[in-house]
């Protein structure tokens, strides 16, 4: 079962399985922001011997629908246990679920007040909310949900604590992608289009500069037949561009602002808005449906993006530093069919998210040691090992009877 954002769109086929979702592994985007799970904030929620099992994950999920029907509740639960104790004690949720403002280098001087006060402004936009949307007089749109007392109902902080907390509880691992999901405007994880576009982040592009923050068009309603489109990114339209001189970043984010139009324009067509905006083409959207057309064989290229890839693959870069060289010199490292998973397998990036595997690799170390330590013992020390393994044994049997 796949979770997204209201602020996401699909623009390709996902395969669960393909992408390494099964009974108790999840797979997520990296949300590097839930500095809570590092900072000690999750000693207020859940025991201290699962802080292990947290991982900053958001953004997307894909759940087994086994463990989905575990989490739920807990997730819930969780989430609002976040909200009440960011409300009741804003100054410490400050603190410990928000990296601290510094200064960039030594001597320099700190964070001044009011960088400060709008950080707290953040924590109280995020900690601030009524129950639930269903509690109060709330509506959704373009992905953010408003209420009629100004609070905000959900905060992807809050909901992404209130999750890794409840995931930690059911003891799911995590497989954390970075070829799933993109922000429009981002270079796409070894050059490959993602499968889900999150335009939660703002960004500027094209000749004409166009920018685009879904926090500017929060009083936008579709259903009043506002004939609102985004603007134009390009002089001419993007059909007037050669578009093989587009980078894939470039591609990605007219294809978005043209999804979204194109959305706009057959939703304004089925409420019976009359006339629709010139710039659709019609009801069916066609002119923005050619846009998305025109880019799409510069997301689907391969090239070499440094004219310096040869002189670093004779250096054996393609193999040392392969997440980047597999992306911006995939011609040159021969990578442009290679499975992304296989290009992952030569990095630690296969397990990143996987409490798991690090549990084991800690397990396993461990034990080399303890082995080690044993052959070199004396007398002594080999009876007290013999009666620390026995009272292990015997707490063990005990756990099983229980």
């Amino acid at each position: 079962m796949l979770m997204m954002d209201t602020d996401m769109f699909l623009r390709a086929t996902i395969d669960p399985l393909g992408l390494g979702c099964s009974r108790g592994t999840v797979v997520s985007a990296k949300y590097s922001y839930l500095y809570g799970t590092t900072s000690g904030f999750a000693r207020h929620f859940i025991d201290e011997s699962l802080h292990e099992r947290l991982t900053g994950v958001g953004g997307f999920h894909i759940f087994h629908r086994e463990d989905l029907r575990q989490i739920a509740p807990l997730w819930l639960e969780y989430t609002m246990k976040v909200r009440a104790f960011a409300n009741a004690h804003p100054d410490e949720y400050f603190n410990e679920s928000f990296p601290q403002l510094s200064s960039a280098q030594p001597g320099s001087p700190g964070p001044n007040d009011p960088e400060v006060a709008v950080k707290h402004k953040q924590a109280r936009w995020h900690g601030e909310m009524c129950e639930w949307p269903a509690t109060c007089n709330c509506h959704s749109n373009m992905g953010a949900t408003m209420c009629a007392d100004g609070l905000i109902p959900r905060s992807p902080r809050t909901l992404s604590d209130g999750y890794v907390f409840a995931a930690a509880l059911v003891g799911v691992t995590h497989r954390v992608r970075e070829d799933v999901m993109l922000y429009p405007g981002n270079t796409p994880f070894l050059g490959r289009a993602p499968f889900i576009m999150h335009y939660g982040s703002d960004y500027t592009f094209g000749d004409k500069k166009a920018y685009f923050n879904k926090m500017s068009h929060q009083e936008l309603r579709l259903e009043t037949c506002p004939n609102f489109l985004f603007d134009e990114p390009w002089d001419g339209t993007i059909l007037a561009h050669p578009t093989h001189q587009l980078s894939k970043q470039d591609a990605l984010s007219t294809e978005h602002l043209a999804t979204l139009n194109a959305a706009f324009c057959r939703f304004y067509a089925r409420i019976g808005c009359n006339p629709l905006p010139e710039r659709c083409g019609g009801s069916t959207a066609s002119a923005f449906e050619a846009h998305i057309d025109a880019v799409q064989s510069t997301i689907a290229r391969c090239r070499d993006e440094a004219e310096t890839c040869a002189s670093w693959a004779r250096m054996g870069e393609c193999s040392k530093n392969p997440l980047f060289m597999q992306g911006a010199c995939a011609v040159t490292c021969k990578s442009c069919h290679t499975p992304v998973d296989e290009v992952l397998a030569i990095t630690d990036e296969r397990y990143a998210g996987d409490w798991k595997h690090l549990k084991n690799l800690k397990r396993g170390k461990q034990k080399r040691e303890a082995l080690a330590y044993i052959a070199s013992a004396e007398e002594p020390e080999l009876h007290e090992l013999d009666d620390a393994v026995e009272a292990r044994r015997m707490l063990l049997t005990q756990k099983f009877e229980l």
